[in-house]
């Protein structure tokens, strides 16, 4: 029952996160922190509900590493530019390893 209304209300909070990360991958660079911010926010409440994550993890993982991946590439590892870039994304990563667990994510 519980897990049941869990369900419900991060199927709820699903939708901004999930345009959220549409508007990170269409967009590119981050000029500002909010997004990150918001979807950390959401992610918080499941801290212990992994499970119910994961359904979603490669949609919001696999676009992610591209763009970290890509933008490596195209600026060079040892550019300065490259940790603004990609420093939200990673710290966006970084929240889904912690509600669902490295082995998860990866």
């Amino acid at each position: 029952m519980m897990n049941t209304i869990l369900q419900r209300y991060f199927l709820r909070e699903w939708k901004p996160v999930k345009s959220l990360l549409h508007d990170i991958i269409s967009d590119g660079p981050l000029s500002n922190f909010s997004s990150v911010h918001q979807i950390r926010s959401i992610m918080d409440k499941y801290q212990e509900q992994g499970q119910l994550l994961e359904p979603y993890l490669e949609y919001m993982v696999s676009p992610l590493m591209s763009i970290i991946r890509s933008k490596a590439v195209e600026l060079g590892a040892a550019s300065e530019e490259i940790l603004e870039v990609i420093k939200p994304i990673c710290i966006i990563i970084y929240f889904l390893v912690m509600v669902c667990r490295y082995k998860a994510v990866f």
